[in-house]
């Protein structure tokens, strides 16, 4: 078997796409044997038509370890080792207007490039210190995409929400730099404080005017008496578009249908969402439990909904909520919890 000479970083977030190349392209023919110290839940992996393994993986890892995967191929029968290391990266970041907001990346990217970044954003990239400078001199919520390369090759995707804020100064400036990842040596020689780095690294990254806007939770709302349904309506007309009972402990999943399994809704919103729309909404957005005879609201997205309350509901935030409210999607959509 072939060593990898390198570890390849990939992104810990559930937006984040990461890809481990297959060693023997062209050859597409291969089997990819992955590390036993993955995951087993949160972890969604599948081979491309070019046999590279795309990966995303949404709970923690372990900095410090390395997942030794192996790639074979069908023809040769020959292997090749692909050590891969995975670091944390938020993708929920809040800014004031004119605010520069600087943070380094590991160094084993040599290069980044956005793929989707609206006009307002500024993005710049030092390939020597492997700094990413953001700017906005406009409010509003931005939907960010990056690709990140390695050897000139792109092995990750990152999708950033970025919420911009009218600042009170003309000027501000917010230097984050993150401790540097050591992806070159084996788990044996890591030095002490590495475990702690990924998670180091997502303090670092969203340090900057971030916090949480529901701060605590309202009062338990009185138990519901009879059976309770979700109704989705459409926000500018109020027409009604679908609804859906619950049973008590039973989980629904609100959000845009994929062809994913792993990515199953209840409750899809993809038909009745614009194109700005479904920029808006995440694959699975909303967890919904009727659990002791009371509702409980949990945003399992990447992106903020809006409370009838006009309060926020920001990622892996979530709120008991009376019968007869609602949650905003997108801006379009309303997701009504009603008792009949």
């Amino acid at each position: 078997m072939t060593e990898s000479k390198k570890n390849v970083i990939m992104i810990v977030g559930a937006e984040h796409d990461n890809l481990l190349l297959n060693p023997f392209f062209p050859e597409t023919e291969v089997t990819w044997r992955l590390a036993e110290n993955l995951p087993d839940e949160d972890l969604f992996c599948s081979k491309n038509p070019e046999g590279h393994l795309s990966m995303k993986v949404s709970s923690h890892i372990d900095g410090a370890d390395l997942c030794e995967n192996v790639c074979t191929s069908n023809s040769s029968k020959q292997s090749v080792q692909r050590s891969c290391q995975f670091i944390e990266v938020p993708f929920n970041f809040q800014m004031a207007t004119n605010q520069e907001m600087v943070f380094t990346l590991p160094k084993a990217f040599d290069s980044l490039e956005p793929e989707q970044v609206p006009i307002a954003v500024g993005v710049s990239f030092d390939s020597g210190l492997s700094a990413v400078k953001l700017r906005s001199t406009e409010e509003g919520f931005f939907r960010l995409t990056f690709r990140l390369l390695q050897d000139g090759l792109c092995v990750n995707t990152l999708r950033w929400n970025l919420r911009v804020k009218a600042a009170d100064s003309a000027v501000a400036k917010t230097e984050v730099k993150a401790p540097p990842i050591n992806d070159s040596l084996p788990p044996a020689e890591m030095p002490a404080q590495a475990p702690s780095q990924a998670k180091n690294l997502t303090a670092a990254l969203i340090e900057p005017e971030s916090a949480p806007i529901i701060e605590q939770p309202p009062p338990l709302p009185p138990p519901v008496a009879g059976k309770v349904w979700l109704i989705l309506e459409r926000r500018s007309d109020g027409a009604l578009l679908d609804e859906l009972p619950m049973k008590p402990g039973k989980s629904l999943i609100v959000g845009r249908s994929s062809s994913s399994a792993s990515l199953f809704v209840d409750l899809d919103l993809k038909p009745y969402l614009s194109t700005k729309g479904v920029e808006m909404c995440s694959r699975n957005q909303l967890k919904i439990l009727l659990s002791q005879d009371r509702v409980f609201v949990k945003n399992i997205g990447n992106c903020e909904v809006l409370l009838d309350d006009h309060s926020m509901l920001t990622p892996d935030q979530g709120i008991f909520v009376a019968t007869g409210r609602h949650v905003v999607v997108a801006e379009e959509l309303l997701v009504a919890i009603i008792e009949r």
